[in-house]
């Protein structure tokens, strides 16, 4: 994650948590899962499709797997309903 961490557009410590804050774009519908970053950004494609929530699970599985933390680690703070959407990532410090 740290690596991932010094090319994030926002990430702050405090004590031993550790939080990021980054905007995605999701492309649901697409023919495979994965992350792309992209300038200050990241790309999410997923294969799930827009509803009841099946995208944004994917989204969530995915970037866990992207930047190697739990799913619970992973929230989307803004955004459910659309493409574009902050997602907040904390976890502890090693």
């Amino acid at each position: 994650m740290y690596q991932q961490l010094q090319k994030a557009q926002s990430w702050w410590a405090v004590g031993k948590i550790i939080r990021l804050k980054i905007r995605i774009r999701v492309h649901p519908r697409s023919s495979r899962d994965e992350v792309v970053k992209k300038d200050d950004d990241y790309i999410v494609r997923v294969k799930a499709l827009p509803r009841e929530g099946k995208a944004n699970e994917a989204v969530i599985k995915l970037l866990a797997e992207y930047f190697g933390v739990p799913k619970s680690s992973v929230r989307i703070t803004s955004g459910l309903s659309g493409r574009n959407k902050i997602v907040d990532i904390r976890t502890a410090r090693a």
